[in-house]
């Protein structure tokens, strides 16, 4: 692998131009090599965004050196491979997916579009190399796979867990610097897959090295694959791939959603709006998933069918295209042909997106795997160019995405430490530090809604705390007055975000819900609020019983009603649901019906326990009410729920506050589209 020489030994730079290629040789590896081990604990996305952060930034450094050597050498190169024009078009059709469809541009820049685009630059530079430096880079990422493994393994066998020092998450048996066992599993499996390819092509001592190292992570392996088994702790809760079609598939039904998906970053709108009710008759019925079952259907829903004709057109190439024989692109470069081991390797990544959801690590093995593959196959093509100015414009492009990265970049690690440390002083109960540390994340990157979203909620906070002192002053009443006013014009601003996103709707409901009574209008806003959320997200049974709390709370039986009676018919076991539906119907004096559901609600709760007692008294209240051939009697039950009531409006924090006016503009700008209630497309098992 070369790893034990200096890149300068290896590679024979000399000049300006040899020493911004060893510096570019130095950079790729460093960012190829470290990618999967970067982790910050003073953000509030540990693992993820370092990642994307120092992928971004790295790639565009190497961008940067990559063109002034050419500069340099008043030279402009470029390498053909057969891969090169299928990977412009996966970049083309992730850009046009952010710009066209995706809610928030910033958000998706900052995540999964992001990373691909990065990861298409970083292709086109590697596979510019020399062959020996394409092999460094292997190797790099060799040697980072089996630090994961040695990492894995050391965690597994709980040492980390004696070392006090250490903070609670580092001491965790699952943790890792990928951030679940389940990512590092498949990027294991992916990169044991090809170590075992290219070892058999490699030399008789480099083999014996690789196929030590192999063993480590398949003990990594099996440990990890342990620690996610079904009913562990680590296991992780997964979409099942029958609903991943199904949403994919139902994505496919708009013109613009089926050519470029509904955005990078924006997979929760259309779990939203398409998710099967059958869903709702699993474990999983609480969850909202950010993920589909498998890469692949994640593809057609966030980035539609031109990014799957992009990777489609890569694979076919792939396949059409004969395996390097080691030749290189340079006379002179000839070595074992290892690069035809990498082809195992390939394969695992396409097994990976067809079975398993997106990683960060999936992605980045598979543009590296693919870009070190098509780098034998490549043709230098060199133009000469007299003129040094065009070296100087040709520079202008790389050092102004350098400069872009660097600011934006630096402005959102900005945004996520202010915003981090905010969660850590809100759970000491620190609120005028919150709220200021979360001024700081918003000026940071003004961008994020969950910044805006908290913010928010501390603003409602600090105006309640406010509001339950035994004596308000005016000066208080004042400052009750300006919170009240920032929280609703956040929770507004994350709307104006996201407008696709069904939490800050939610958000933007609960800030209005608190202030009935409180506020003129306050109601109307929070039921608007709500619908639109349901508009988002009209199969989910907890956001249906929201809704009819919130009717129940005005008073208006008949429409809290039809909200719960839709909650339970989504999910027929839903307990809470159907004692909401019973104080409902027994408020509206229909006794029978209470009678029937809170008997239901029996049958769905634990015997004995607090809930049991509280349904079968409130049961033989209803019964008593009844003709006595009429009484309906529990059944014994198989969960335990929690019943809550509809709660009164508003909020216990506000009670004896004098009214607040709203600021002009404090009406949610909605645009109610209708509620579909059930799934257009029934899910299939796969």
């Amino acid at each position: 692998m070369y790893m034990g020489e200096s890149f300068k030994k290896v590679n024979n730079y000399s000049g300006a131009a040899g020493m911004l290629r060893w510096i570019l040789g130095v950079v790729l590896v460093g960012v190829v090599s470290l990618t999967p081990l970067v982790f910050f604990p003073g953000f509030v996305d540990v693992y993820g965004f370092p990642k994307v952060l120092w992928l971004a930034i790295g790639t565009t450094v190497a961008l940067v050196l990559w063109v002034a050597g050419q500069a340099v050498e008043n030279e402009l190169r470029v390498v053909r491979t057969p891969l090169n024009l299928p990977v412009a078009l996966m970049m083309v059709a992730v850009l046009a997916s952010i710009l066209v469809q995706s809610p928030n541009v910033a958000e998706a820049f900052m995540g999964k579009g992001g990373l691909i685009l990065a990861l298409g630059v970083l292709f086109y530079i590697i596979v510019a190399q020399p062959v020996r430096l394409r092999r460094q880079i292997l190797g790099g990422l060799i040697v980072t796979t089996l630090v994961l493994a040695l990492v894995a393994i050391w965690q597994f066998s709980g040492a980390a867990q004696t070392l006090a020092f250490l903070p609670d998450f580092l001491r965790s048996r699952g943790w890792n610097p990928m951030g679940a066992p389940f990512a590092l599993l498949v990027f294991l499996v992916v990169m044991l897959v090809t170590i075992l390819g290219v070892a058999r092509r490699a030399g008789e001592t480099v083999r014996v090295g690789m196929y030590l190292g192999a063993a480590v992570i398949l003990v990594a392996i099996i440990l990890e694959g342990w620690l996610v088994l079904p009913g562990k702790e680590f296991a992780p809760r997964l979409l099942a791939p029958g609903a991943g079609y199904s949403i994919a598939v139902d994505t496919l039904k708009g013109v613009r959603s089926a050519v470029l998906g509904v955005g990078p970053e924006n997979y929760l709108f259309a779990f939203g709006r398409f998710r099967p009710v059958s869903i709702n008759q699993t474990d999983n019925w609480g969850i909202r998933f950010n993920n589909s079952s498998s890469e692949l259907f994640g593809w057609v829903t966030t980035m539609g069918l031109a990014e799957l004709f992009g990777v489609g057109f890569l694979v076919l190439r792939l396949w059409r295209t004969p395996a390097p024989d080691g030749a290189g692109q340079e006379g002179g470069q000839t070595a074992s042909g290892i690069e035809k081991g990498l082809v195992p390797g390939l394969a695992a990544v396409g097994v990976a997106f067809l079975a398993v959801p997106f990683s960060y690590l999936m992605w980045f093995a598979g543009f590296i795997l693919v870009a070190l593959w098509a780098g034998e196959a490549g043709e230098i093509k060199r133009w000469q160019y007299k003129e040094p100015v065009l070296g100087v414009v040709l520079m202008v492009a790389p050092v102004g995405f350098l400069a872009a990265s660097l600011y934006f970049g630096g402005r959102a690690a900005q945004g996520e430490v202010a915003f981090a440390k905010s969660l850590r002083t809100l759970a000491a109960n620190q609120g005028v530090e919150t709220y200021n540390l979360q001024i700081a994340a918003i000026g940071a990157n003004p961008y994020k809604t969950n910044y805006r979203v908290a913010y928010s909620q501390t603003n409602l906070a600090l105006a309640a705390a406010l509001a339950s002192q035994q004596q308000v002053t005016d000066e208080d009443k004042q400052k009750i007055t300006v919170l009240v006013q920032q929280a609703i014009r956040e929770a507004k601003t994350a709307v104006a975000l996201n407008q696709q996103n069904v939490t800050v709707w939610e958000n933007l409901a609960a800030i209005y819900r608190q202030l009935v009574n409180l506020a003129g209008g306050a109601d109307q806003f929070a039921l608007q609020s709500y619908q639109q959320a349901l508009a988002l997200d009209p199969r989910n049974p907890r956001l249906w019983l929201e809704y009819g709390g919130m009717w129940y709370g005005l008073g208006d039986f008949d429409e809290a009603e039809t909200a719960f009676r839709q909650a339970v018919a989504l999910k027929g076991d839903f307990a809470n649901g159907r004692y909401n539906l019973a104080k409902t119907y027994e408020k509206q004096e229909k006794y029978q019906k209470a009678a029937r559901e809170m008997a239901l609600v029996i049958s769905l709760v634990e015997p004995g326990s607090a809930d049991a007692q509280k349904a079968q008294a409130e049961l033989a209240a209803l019964n008593e009410k009844l003709p006595r051939a009429e009484e309906e009697q529990p059944q014994a039950g198989e969960e335990t729920k929690e019943l809550i009531e509809p709660v009164p409006l508003p909020t216990p924090g506000f009670s004896g506050f004098g009214e607040i006016e709203l600021p002009q503009g404090a009406a949610p700008e909605v645009t109610i589209t209708p509620i579909p209630l059930v799934s257009p497309t029934p899910q299939v098992n796969l």
